[in-house]
């Protein structure tokens, strides 16, 4: 582990990937065989910190992906036991898991249906099946997350309470526009009416996200779907947003999504919502991302279209890299973790002088009702806590 002294020469010198975590990255591509093979042979003609591999696939929530790997990989090159045989006991828990989580998720959305509400499914094993073709390839959510429209709220807040569930109310619902439900023996359900949890171009990205909605069905329960275009424009916002790509899944779920529909996405319709929708930004770091880890360059007319200006490309260059990615204890990611992932999304998707003024001094509601000199001081302690270590 690197010291904070060291860990402070964030650009000039940086760790190398190890190949752990380099056949980690391989692994939860999805490539076809003949990739794996050429690539995993050369990795596995080295050096690898086995238990290293297998705290990364659980950390970073690729363990399904890792251990279909992993058995492809074994009809050609040899990997001790306990690797596939630690990977197979998880593997099975997430399998059995997500069945579970696929029949109670189908079962509300069949409630959906029945009571008139548009639900659309976001994450979990829905996008899993869509995106992988199977239910567990993303392993297991902490919750069900579910996009309607705010008309409904109250008509879904009956429905799931004549299920059983509780509403578990918090003072900031009003901002970041979601409910949480909770039964016993059952995952949580997070009902939400804002795609991201922000309130300006809130209305703009509303509307857009409803109008892009398809239909879908699964198991005979019909629901809500994103266009490829949107979700795209969804999953780049929401791992920005929510995560600052703190997870190698969520990487992949965009990886994943443009090597299923990339042939039939129109970019020009990409590029002209991401600018409407002020989420230019989000979608051109998780581009870079994906052309870093997954060496799949970005085509240079859609990079050029998403410029960012040279400060967002310093700040880029510096948390861009697989040691933010994997290393919890990297001073840049506890940068991230605990102070810069409240500020990171709206400062990448600044334009204007008024977009910087608003980022800046955010209006009471983003504040969530505190006074300015309360989220400084909050603020402030967090910046403190990621020195103290």
């Amino acid at each position: 582990m690197l010291s904070m002294k060291q860990s402070r020469s964030i650009v000039a010198k940086r760790a190398p990937i190890s190949t752990a975590e380099k056949l980690l990255v391989l692994c939860a591509q999805h490539g076809n065989d003949v990739f794996l093979r050429q690539q995993a042979s050369s990795l596995l003609s080295k050096a690898i910190d086995w238990e290293c591999f297998i705290d990364g696939s659980v950390r970073q929530k690729i363990i399904a992906s890792v251990y279909s790997a992993v058995c492809r990989i074994i009809t050609f090159e040899r990997i001790p036991s306990f690797v596939s045989e630690d990977l197979r006991n998880a593997y099975l828990y997430i399998v059995a898991r997500t069945s579970l989580q696929h029949a109670q998720a189908l079962h509300i959305l069949k409630l959906c249906a029945q009571a008139g509400i548009i639900a659309v499914p976001l994450k979990g094993t829905i996008l899993a099946k869509h995106l992988y073709g199977h239910i567990y390839l993303r392993d297991v959510s902490s919750d069900i997350d579910l996009f309607i429209q705010e008309k409904d709220i109250l008509r879904l807040r009956d429905v799931l309470v004549k299920e059983g569930y509780n509403l578990r109310l918090r003072d900031n619902d009003e901002y970041c526009g979601y409910n949480e439900f909770m039964k016993a023996g059952c995952d949580t359900i997070d009902v939400r009416w804002k795609i991201i949890e922000t309130i300006d171009c809130t209305k703009l990205r509303l509307e857009g996200f409803w109008k892009s909605v398809q239909p879908a069905e699964e198991g005979g329960v019909r629901f809500g779907a994103f266009a490829p275009e949107e979700l795209l424009l969804y999953l780049c916002a929401h791992s920005m947003n929510k995560h600052c790509f703190s997870q190698l899944r969520h990487l992949c779920d965009i990886h994943q999504l443009l090597a299923v529909h990339g042939a039939a996405i129109c970019w020009k319709r990409i590029i002209e919502t991401a600018s409407l929708w002020k989420l230019s930004g989000s979608l051109y770091y998780a581009l870079s991302m994906r052309e870093h880890f997954f060496k799949t360059p970005v085509a240079p007319e859609i990079r050029a279209a998403l410029k960012i200006s040279k400060l967002k490309s310093a700040l880029l260059a510096v948390f861009m890299d697989e040691k933010v990615l994997f290393r919890r204890q990297c001073f840049r990611r506890r940068l991230l973790d605990r102070f810069l992932s409240f500020i990171f999304f709206r400062f990448f998707e600044t334009r204007s002088l008024r977009d910087y003024c608003f980022f800046i001094f955010p209006p009471r509601l983003a504040l969530r009702g505190k006074s300015y000199f309360t989220m400084f001081w909050r603020g402030f302690v967090k910046l403190a806590s990621v020195f103290a270590r």
